[in-house]
């Protein structure tokens, strides 16, 4: 039976969105304290997201594994699981190496290095929104 294209169910649904949040957070949060805090083996630095694959392992070996021996709950679907995926590999570049890295250390160095022999202050300074960078006394 055919069903006209406003009622076929799409891959991105509101189960898939919040657990996909959930890793995305839990990912954030992990890349942080592990590269940064810790100074560990970078997690998501690489051409392969390790932590990505591992939350995404857990949710196929271990959550589906158990909607399925349960049935508490119905298993992720394998539109579900490349959603989650999705997202997990977008958000995982971004707390490491990808932007907060090679970002924060810019925004701040723009007020720490300036002097009064290279004049950033009064080249640099004007262009930039008082929210973005903080500001020397």
């Amino acid at each position: 039976m055919r069903y006209p294209a406003q009622f076929k169910k799409t891959a991105i649904n509101g189960r898939s969105i919040v657990i996909g949040l959930i890793c995305v957070s839990l990912i954030c949060f992990t890349e942080a304290y592990n590269d940064y805090y810790i100074n560990n083996t970078w997690l998501a630095a690489h051409h392969f997201p390790i932590v990505a694959a591992f939350l995404l392992m857990i949710l196929v070996l271990g959550v589906n594994i158990f909607a399925k021996l349960t049935r508490f709950f119905s298993p992720l679907k394998a539109s579900e699981l490349i959603t989650i995926w999705c997202m997990m590999i977008v958000v995982a570049s971004l707390p490491t190496l990808g932007l907060a890295a090679y970002m924060l250390p810019t925004l701040v160095g723009l007020t720490y290095y300036a002097t009064p022999e290279n004049e950033w202050i009064e080249l640099f300074h004007h262009h930039l929104p008082e929210w973005l960078i903080p500001r020397g006394t």
